[in-house]
């Protein structure tokens, strides 16, 4: 089992089909070869992951976005991507799922987490929590004034070697 972490895998294909429960999905199925650590890419072992798309009414955008990134050319007989992901490859992310007690992998396209589109909640309710925000607030005893500033920064000493001190380094960073 990999660690939880961000990956990079190159295409290997894409294959339409059902769910157990017969829902229509597409799994991606993609070679690993890479890790991010933190700091740079470790090679590894190549590892055969997939991840699983589906198909369904109300994952249909969400999934739609994810082929798109990947150049789907829209064709579930005969699926094909941009040539890019599938010879340099794309960055995955592998996360633990604990299900029923068992723990395993869930790979997935980095940067799509957090579902489909965002559904803002009727006025009504709204209004609901505001009342409740203002009520649980009014209860807690407010901080008197401003916290205290900082004490002020002292100057750097300059450099035994005779170089230049800390803060004439940082003036002379342009940002």
């Amino acid at each position: 089992m990999n660690a939880p972490g961000t990956y990079h895998g190159t295409l290997i294909e894409g294959v339409p089909c059902k769910t157990q429960k017969g829902t229509d999905q597409i799994v991606l199925r993609f070679d690993i070869t890479l890790m991010w650590d933190g700091t740079n890419w470790q090679s590894m072992q190549i590892d055969d992951r997939r991840v699983y798309l589906s198909l369904s009414g109300a994952a249909w955008s969400y999934t739609e976005r994810k082929l798109l990134s990947l150049g789907f050319n829209g064709d579930f007989l005969a699926p094909g991507f941009d040539q890019a992901i599938v010879t340099k490859g794309t960055q995955l992310e592998c996360t633990e799922n604990n299900y029923g007690g068992k723990i395993s992998e869930r790979w997935d396209l980095l940067g799509f987490g957090g579902g489909g589109e965002i559904e803002r909640m009727p006025e009504g309710e709204a209004r609901k929590l505001n009342a409740r925000w203002k009520t649980s607030v009014s209860r807690q005893t407010k901080p008197e004034g401003a916290p205290a500033a900082p004490p002020p920064a002292q100057p750097a000493p300059a450099a035994a070697s005779g170089g230049p001190s800390a803060a004439e380094v940082d003036a002379g960073i342009p940002f």
